[in-house]
């Protein structure tokens, strides 16, 4: 652990209280452009080694929301950072390996529908099965083991 002087330990205080508030009213962007001004005070004239180290130990932050706070504060909005992460993470999501919905098969025209909840094209991400299918599954006769 990095031992830090008072400057640097009253900049790391006010970081993590104006992310403590920010957190508490979400829609209060000057906490977060608080924490942002403290931020760039305690990047000035560092190395970034040593502030990635200072941000992630003493103020248990990532570095990219380090960054963040820092954009805060030189004038850009909450609405506009949020926009751009929840764009990023829809690019990530599509482009993922594996998709979250099974893939249809080309020509199948039948009606899908939840194994867990029975409801018809919703948000589930479980496995799904056609009707006839699902009523194949429940209908099943168990065989019955002798007891002795």
């Amino acid at each position: 652990m990095i031992r830090l002087d008072d400057i640097d330990g009253a900049l790391v205080r006010r970081i993590n209280a104006m992310t403590y508030l920010g957190r508490l009213h979400p829609h209060s962007p000057g906490y977060y452009r608080d924490a942002g001004l403290a931020m760039q005070e305690l990047r000035a004239d560092r190395p970034k080694e040593l502030w990635a180290r200072i941000v992630t130990e003493h103020c248990h932050l990532s570095i990219s929301r380090a960054y963040e706070l820092m954009q805060l504060a030189k004038g850009r909005t909450l609405k506009e950072l949020r926009a751009e992460t929840s764009a990023r993470v829809r690019k990530h999501r599509k482009n993922k390996w594996l998709p979250t919905k099974a893939p249809r098969l080309k020509g199948s025209k039948r009606r899908l529908v939840s194994v867990t909840s029975g409801e018809q094209n919703g948000p589930s991400t479980q496995v799904r099965l056609s009707r006839d299918r699902k009523q194949k599954a429940r209908h099943k006769p168990h065989e019955r083991v002798p007891q002795l």
